[in-house]
């Protein structure tokens, strides 16, 4: 009572009440406005007041209007909506009425529901009040009512079709709808209606996140906008876009150029724009008739189009290098013809007749060119099959500028002869003269395989336990194991071959990684030899000792070799094989680490055991942890990989510091072709024990996989740094300079490998193509001396 009492006292309440009497509205509603600072409770006391006025004067919208703000004043936002629409039931076209219904939703746009019911009803009685637009526009937006927006905005567009920027928001509506049709018409009458609009129309289209390359609609459309608006390289671009998305748009790309051409007949980008697409085509007879055109309009424009033919077309095409051959001999431009004749000539099923008239207009117009195109004819009677013709068309040029080339030509004819007999003095002086070149190398390797393909497809046909023999050296040497392994088995225990065969299945295990059944094989065979035959016994029995090596049985390999300098003191590297490995730690008779190197695929992991524990673990002390690391090893070395790696992750939950067992784990997965997680592995394993030869050697195996090889020659050598003992990082070096063509010192770091003894087998296999000879049981079995320093170019 007393605060009722205070009201009424209040000056501010005094002068509003005064106000509302005189029907001052404005007036009345600041003093309570002013009031409410006061006393915010008192303003109730002020509704109450005006409630009461009002049923004197029901239909005062100015009344209505002063307790509508003061709700909104006092943010009670759901009776200010209620007082307006009672206002605009009584009156729906007031102006002020939709400024606050307007200004509520600025404020408060979860009340967009009734807000936007109340302006709905408002628009469709064709009240275009600006506070009514504004803000059913924005409610459209915000709450993304597209469809809504789009019959709003054309409503608009009819009452109001000169105002720019409806057109601009119907028409990114109907795009975002993928209405293109009608978004196009909109777009064309909005340029009817506003001249020089184009750039606009092009903003409203790319602006769009609907619009698809594969509209073909809007996107002709947009085309021809940036034809009009003169931007040539945005059409260019998007015609070439949608051509590369979809080869059935090219005759509507080529009728967009000609409609263009028709406004810009001269333009130097349209017309070659438009020969690029006709011989992208295939379309010949057309292209060649346009550049015909241009050479007789101006020579320079000839120049200008070769030069777009080179920059710009992307795929080799026998057509390209026809009209380009074709232009340069028009021009008399000699050399250039002669250089795309080379390049045309490496093209499949090129017709040799053309080439051959080409090769000839040339030597009949100019001399400068005569040894190189001698070259060519040899190509071309290789393409012909006409492979003797070709390495006698080839002889003449040796020891010109033209002798690597010509030789190696000779050699792929040979490779296609499949034959060594008449032509190994031509492959030894090939490889004399370039004897670190990949290209020969490898050319010689595809010989050897297809020579000894076709004796295998030759000796198949009268299959006996003598060509059973030949056919299992054959697969032996071509690489193919397991063939070779089924073949020596055929041979039964009565024949000649047949010790030799089971000693060839221990070194086909061998070169497996199946160590346990090379020595087990090699233990059941030694028995069965000569006594007198001591050579033979002496290579079985360091095949054996290597076999041991690997299995991680280091003590009694070293027991397999010493027995060998009993019979044989100079037996090839034996005396500092044995040196080495009585050089490591493996005191324990265990061992810790497995490690590898690829075969002859570089992508195959061949995992072996090293005694060497890692350089800076020699003092972790034994743990729990080791039983399971231990475990590991045996299963990789069963070749039992899943169950390893559960063991080595085993171990690193009982002993998290156990290095050991990180770089094991990556050791499986370098073998399961995952580089990246042995990375991660080993960058925990480098934490732990840093600057260490192991795990730099297996970081170097890792970027081998990735063919990442200047990062694993890097690690390799910090690894030698470190350990300058230790085979595998010396062969694995040399893999990664051969694969970075980098053949002279591959062939060093081989070397040095082999000579430490243990990885004998896998550098045979590396270079044993160089040899043109048959291979036998001794030079599979043993290490014996191999040439490595070849002639240096």
């Amino acid at each position: 009572m007393q605060i009722q009492v205070t009201y009424q006292n209040n000056k501010t309440y005094k002068l509003g009440i005064i106000s509302i009497k005189q029907q001052q509205y404005l007036e009345a509603l600041e003093q309570f406005k002013s009031f409410y600072h006061q006393y915010p409770h008192g303003i109730y006391q002020v509704l109450i007041f005006l409630y009461k006025e009002l049923r004197i004067h029901f239909d005062s919208l100015e009344l209505r209007m002063v307790i509508a703000e003061i709700y909104i004043f006092i943010q009670n936002y759901t009776e200010a909506i209620q007082e307006l629409e009672d206002i605009l039931d009584l009156n729906i076209n007031h102006p002020q009425a939709y400024y606050l219904i307007n200004k509520i939703y600025q404020k408060v746009p979860q009340f967009s529901y009734p807000i936007q019911i109340m302006l709905e009803k408002a628009f469709s009685e064709k009240i275009f009040d600006s506070s009514v637009i504004d803000c059913l526009s924005k409610i459209y937006i915000d709450s993304k009512q597209v469809n809504k927006k789009i019959g709003y905005y054309s409503t608009l567009i009819e009452h109001f079709p000169d105002r720019s920027d409806y057109y601009k928001v119907l028409a990114l509506s109907l795009l975002e709808k993928q209405q293109y049709t009608k978004a196009i018409s909109i777009l064309k009458n909005y340029l009817s209606k506003f001249k020089k609009s184009h750039v606009d129309v092009i903003n409203i289209i790319e602006k769009s996140k609907t619009c698809t390359p594969l509209n073909t609609n809007i996107n002709s459309f947009l085309i021809e906008l940036y034809f009009n608006s003169f931007q040539m390289d945005k059409a260019l671009s998007l015609i070439e876009q949608l051509c590369s998305q979809n080869p059935n748009y090219f005759p509507d790309a080529i009728q967009q150029i000609n409609d263009a051409l028709k406004t810009y007949p001269n333009n130097h980008d349209l017309l070659f724009y438009q020969i690029k697409l006709l011989l992208r085509q295939d379309s010949l007879i057309d292209a060649c008739e346009k550049i015909k055109q241009l050479v007789n309009l101006t020579p320079s424009y000839v120049v200008s189009l070769i030069q777009l033919i080179q920059d710009n077309f992307l795929h080799d095409n026998y057509s390209i290098y026809d009209i380009l051959i074709f232009l340069y001999i028009k021009n008399k431009d000699y050399t250039h013809a002669y250089k795309q004749l080379t390049l045309l000539i490496d093209i499949p099923n090129i017709e040799i007749s053309m080439v051959q008239a080409y090769i000839s207009t040339i030597k009949s117009n100019s001399n400068q060119f005569d040894l190189e195109l001698a070259l060519l004819t040899a190509k071309l009677y290789y393409l012909n099959k006409e492979y003797e013709t070709c390495i006698n068309t080839c002889r003449p040029l040796f020891s010109t500028s033209l002798d690597k080339d010509s030789r190696l030509l000779c050699l792929n004819s040979i490779n296609q002869l499949a034959t060594i007999i008449d032509y190994k003095e031509l492959i030894y002086n090939t490889l004399e003269l370039y004897p670190f070149n990949k290209d020969i190398h490898e050319s010689i390797q595809l010989l050897q395989k297809n020579v000894i393909d076709s004796e295998v497809i030759k000796l198949s046909k009268n299959m006996t336990q003598k060509n059973d023999y030949l056919l299992g050296l054959l697969n032996l040497r071509n690489d193919n194991i397991f063939a070779a392994i089924e073949h020596f088995q055929l041979i039964s225990s009565d024949h000649d071959n047949f010790i030799n065969a089971q000693l060839l299945i221990s070194r086909c295990f061998l070169e497996l990684g199946k160590f346990k059944m090379a020595y087990k094989q090699i233990e059941r065979t030694l028995p069965q030899l000569d006594p007198s035959n001591i050579a033979l016994i002496n290579k079985s029995t360091y095949l054996m000792g290597i076999s041991k090596f690997h299995l991680g049985l280091f003590e009694s390999a070293v027991q397999n070799l010493e027995s060998i300098l009993e019979s044989d003191v100079n037996f090839t590297h034996l005396r500092s094989n044995i040196d080495l490995i009585k050089s490591y730690d493996f005191s324990s008779k265990e061992c810790h680490l497995i490690s590898g190197c690829f075969l002859n695929n570089f992508e195959t992991l061949h995992i072996i055991a090293i005694p060497t524990p890692l350089t800076v673990n020699s003092n972790q002390s034994i743990s729990f942890a080791y039983p399971h690391n231990m475990s590991g090893i045996q299963f990789c070395i069963d070749q039992n990989y899943n169950s390893a790696k559960s063991e080595f992750n085993l171990c690193i939950q009982v002993d998290p510091k156990m290095v050991f067992s990180y770089c094991n784990l990556a050791v499986i997965e370098l073998h399961e072709q995952n580089p990246q997680n042995a990375i991660e592995l080993l960058e925990k394993a480098n934490l732990i024990s840093p600057n260490n030869d192991t795990i730099f050697h297996l970081y170097g195996l890792a970027y081998l996989l990735k063919k990442e090889f200047k990062l694993a020659i890097d690690y390799f050598q910090q690894a030698l740094k470190l350990n300058g003992n230790q085979p595998l990082y010396y062969l694995n070096l040399g893999d990664a300079y051969y694969l970075s063509n980098h053949l002279l010192l591959a062939f060093e770091y081989w070397k040095k490998s082999y000579s430490l003894g243990t990885l004998f087998y896998i550098i045979q296999r590396r270079i044993n193509y160089l040899s043109l000879e048959s291979f036998g049981v001794s030079n599979w079995i043993s290490i014996e001396p191999l040439n490595f320093d070849l002639k240096k170019e």
